[in-house]
């Protein structure tokens, strides 16, 4: 196998994790779907998903909010009726592949400001025995030594933040 198509199945797998964990095994299937076969109607999806037409529809949708997956609507008049009008879903690769990536970004960004926040909550641990002087003297063992190891934890974690 060449290091392309390595490359590309893990891409693929990857992608598949990332929208089997909110969205589902099925959805992931769906989209697999879709990214082989192009456009496709709900009940095409749904007969090859093997799951019922309204919970396919229901997960499209979910998925075209999340802008994983696209619709295409083609109508058959100019009157542009929708009930006449042929509703294909598709996916675009790019668009795809954006909409993860943006996801991720926004999950680092999550974990990010998590971490600042539990920096400043650990503050008031780290810094709070000093500042007491007297009641440092006061402190057991054991809270010292609780203290301490959490101080320990968090020695790496601590970035300075820049203004």
């Amino acid at each position: 196998m060449c290091t392309r198509q390595l490359l590309q199945r893990l891409r693929d797998r990857t992608l598949h994790r990332i929208i089997t964990q909110p969205h589902g095994l099925v959805a992931a299937r769906i989209v697999s779907i879709l990214r082989v076969k192009g456009h496709m109607g709900s009940d095409a999806i749904a007969e090859d998903a093997m799951v019922p037409a309204k919970e396919a529809r229901e997960i499209l949708h979910r998925l075209h909010r999340d802008k994983y997956v696209n619709l295409f609507d083609m109508h058959m008049t100019k009157t542009h009726n929708s009930a006449t009008a042929i509703y294909l879903w598709h996916v675009i690769q790019d668009r795809l592949l954006e909409a993860v990536i943006n996801d991720v970004y926004l999950a680092i960004f999550h974990l990010w400001l998590r971490r600042q926040h539990e920096v400043e909550v650990g503050k008031d641990w780290m810094v709070g025995p000093k500042r007491l002087g007297q009641r440092r003297k006061m402190l057991t063992r054991k809270t010292r030594g609780d203290t301490i190891s959490f101080a320990r934890g968090w020695k790496g974690w601590i970035v300075p933040v820049c203004n």
